[in-house]
């Protein structure tokens, strides 16, 4: 996700370039606003990377979330695991046999005998259920961490209001001028 702050640093900076070299004929004035608005622009960055390294470590404390497509999520991939293991016992059946039953018959047959099968093997029972936890928690979670990294760290960091950009008036020139100045 840091490739996310670096490409958005990035750009910002060519914007300033291309915005003063467009808007400001005098290159020492330029230079000068280009070095304000990098050393803000750095200052932005480090805050925007600090939020990124809270959001992933918030991220890998635990594993939790109060969305509701978890729990659909999850009563699907269980189903979908005993459709699939339904179907390859019901395939491994056919070649053993004729056809004696309908195949919906069959089918719920075999579907009957796995799960008959997990209920008596609670180890494979519960590896199945962690895996469709996890899978489910980092279907729903992934989508959530990519909002709260556009939202938190670009928009509130990068783009916000403390950007070099935002914080370009005619005020901030004058400060900045004036600082240069004493600093000589």
């Amino acid at each position: 996700a840091t490739w996310v702050i670096d490409k958005f640093v990035i750009s910002i900076a060519r914007a300033i370039s291309i915005f003063f070299e467009t808007v400001c004929p005098d290159e020492d004035l330029r230079e000068n606003i280009r070095s304000w608005l990098s050393e803000r622009l750095h200052e932005v960055s480090q805050n925007a990377r600090k939020e990124l390294d809270n959001l992933i470590t918030d991220e890998a404390k635990a594993i939790w979330t109060v969305n509701p497509q978890r729990a659909k999520q999850v009563v699907k991939l269980r189903n979908n695991r005993i459709k699939a293991m339904t179907e390859e016992l019901e395939d491994l059946e056919s070649q053993e046999k004729d056809e004696e039953n309908s195949d919906e018959e069959e089918y719920q047959d075999a579907e009957t005998r796995i799960k008959s099968w997990l209920e008596t093997n609670g180890v494979m029972a519960a590896v199945f259920n962690t895996h469709d936890h996890l899978v489910a928690y980092y279907d729903v979670a992934m989508d959530r961490f990519i909002d709260n990294v556009g939202l938190q760290v670009v928009e509130r960091h990068l783009l916000g209001p403390s950007n070099p950009l935002q914080i370009f008036t005619a005020q901030y020139v004058v400060q900045e001028s004036e600082k240069d100045e004493i600093g000589r």
